[in-house]
């Protein structure tokens, strides 16, 4: 049957950006569980206006101003969404200005820019200009689509700053946080004012610690510093050169398949869909 290209608003299914509405996820859900509509549909394209995308299970653009406004760049988006849609990039991504960058490797750094995403650790999947280039090799589908549901919820995020206490993790596991992401500074420093020690309660509790970076550009390396060191020795996580929101993401997910502090720390380098270089 000939490939559908289905264009709408939104972009759906949580994976790496997080702030799209409840009910685009669940349109996700119903849409990813039909099966029907993976044999006929070749690829999505949707829309979404203003806000940050949810990493779905599409093809996908994003708009700073509305498709009726006269400078919209929302019909050249659209319309290079769905292109990207028809190409043989079987990938979550999201089209704006001229590039298609990869979902989970995309973050939003302007509020107000023609250029809002960007892509800190990876070169886009497709630039369009004259011709269409394609800079980064896509990701192969390893076979049929298979929707994997299961998200913990109970996941935060801690922004370190200079003096913050340690006792905001242990407040963090005390209120039910059953994993934990750090931003340090720089390649994934922490202050050795008793964050280690916090640490290691946590993994005593069974409660995974990832340890990221308030940089967007470049890769967490525990053990450059003291600080990441003693952090790597009390169990803590890198989050490799993942954006925060596919760090949290995918510890969401993993936690969401059932794994135990051990098990999640096994499968915590490995790339479910290109969300981190190895």
């Amino acid at each position: 049957m000939d490939p559908v290209i289905a264009a709408g608003l939104g972009l759906i299914l949580g994976a790496a950006l997080a702030t799209a509405s409840w009910r685009y996820r669940e349109r996700a859900r119903r849409l990813a569980g039909d099966v029907d509509v993976h044999d006929r549909v070749r690829g999505l394209a949707r829309e979404l206006q203003g806000e940050a995308p949810e990493s779905t299970e599409e093809a996908l653009d994003a708009v700073v101003m509305g498709i009726a406004e006269l400078r919209s760049d929302a019909r050249m988006n659209l319309m290079h969404a769905a292109i990207s849609a028809t190409l043989s990039v079987p990938e979550v991504g999201i089209w704006f200005g001229s590039t298609l960058l990869r979902g989970c490797r995309a973050t939003k750094l302007s509020v107000d820019s023609y250029q809002a995403f960007s892509s800190p650790n990876l070169p886009p999947l497709v630039e369009m200009g004259v011709d269409i280039h394609y800079a980064t090799p896509a990701l192969e589908r390893p076979g049929p689509f298979r929707l994997r549901r299961g998200f913990r919820r109970d996941v935060v995020v801690l922004s370190l700053h200079p003096g913050m206490p340690p006792r905001m993790l242990d407040f963090a596991l005390e209120a039910g946080a059953r994993g934990v992401v750090l931003q340090g500074f720089g390649a994934g420093n922490l202050p050795l004012d008793g964050w280690a020690e916090a640490i290691s309660r946590a993994a005593d509790a069974g409660v995974p610690v990832v340890v990221g970076s308030q940089c967007r550009f470049g890769r967490v390396t525990l053990g450059s510093y003291a600080g990441s060191a003693a952090a790597r020795d009390a169990g803590a996580l890198s989050a490799y050169d993942m954006t925060q929101e596919a760090t949290l993401v995918k510890l969401m997910f993993l936690l969401g398949q059932g794994l135990d502090r051990a098990d999640l720390a096994e499968a915590w380098p490995i790339a479910l869909a290109g969300e981190l270089t190895p």
